[in-house]
């Protein structure tokens, strides 16, 4: 036996008590973990993991009326094979997604130099839509009226290639393009960045499979530590 869950059925109007057995030769981890019972009240509980064969996949339950003496840590190597297989296809997984994520929002997102295509929006002067132009400057600013205001960034693009001189602030003169428009990013798209994304697919999977491989590492340390505290 690895660990019991008591149940409480008023199916039939009566309350029936019953007793089912879990996780055999399948519990995985047991540690006490503090609990919120209530909203100001909370108290220690026992936390049990175990392999679900049905599922395939781990789970775990809350047994509150029972201790560490009373589970069993009784996996069978077949078992922690198939934990460990899924935990590092999870990992693996989750960090291809988030990585996956970051990289594609990094290379949609407009800069200067940046060339982006004109999606949609009002129209404006010189502007047209389905064409591209260069970003020459990002800004942020209110977008809306009122309490429904966002903050949202406003790109500067070049109309064309003509240039002439300005004055800045600090007195010294600047070359900068002549004809411009003011866009919100939300009606561009960056030109590229699906390319981008898709030359960077590789160094997203490595460094995936680097974290894969540090997690389990460390699950397999853990898991090594606690057969000796056993």
């Amino acid at each position: 036996m690895s660990f019991t869950v008591k149940k409480t059925n008023y199916a039939s109007g009566a309350r029936v008590e019953t007793v089912e057995t879990l996780g055999v030769e399948a519990t995985l981890t047991a540690k006490m973990e503090t609990v919120q019972v209530m909203s100001d009240i909370w108290e220690s509980q026992l936390y049990v993991t175990y392999w679900d064969a049905a599922a395939g996949k781990p789970a775990s339950a809350y047994l509150p009326d029972q201790g560490l003496a009373d589970v069993t840590i009784d996996y069978t190597p077949q078992v922690f094979k198939a934990y460990l297989t899924y935990m590092a296809k999870l990992r693996y997984e989750t960090a291809y997604e988030k990585l996956l994520d970051t990289v594609q929002a990094t290379n949609m997102k407009a800069v200067a130099g940046s060339t982006v295509k004109i999606v949609g929006g009002r129209p404006k002067p010189g502007v047209v839509t389905g064409q591209e132009y260069k970003v020459f400057h990002v800004m942020d600013r209110n977008y809306g009226m009122g309490y429904t205001s966002v903050t949202r960034p406003m790109l500067g693009i070049a109309l064309d290639e003509e240039k002439h001189d300005t004055v800045g602030k600090n007195g010294k003169t600047y070359q900068s393009y002549k004809n411009v428009a003011w866009v919100w990013a939300h009606n561009t798209e960056v030109v590229g960045a699906a390319e981008a994304t898709e030359k960077a697919l590789p160094m997203i999977k490595a460094q995936a499979l680097q974290t894969m491989e540090t997690y389990v590492s460390g699950l397999i340390t853990e898991f090594n530590q606690q057969k000796k505290a056993a």
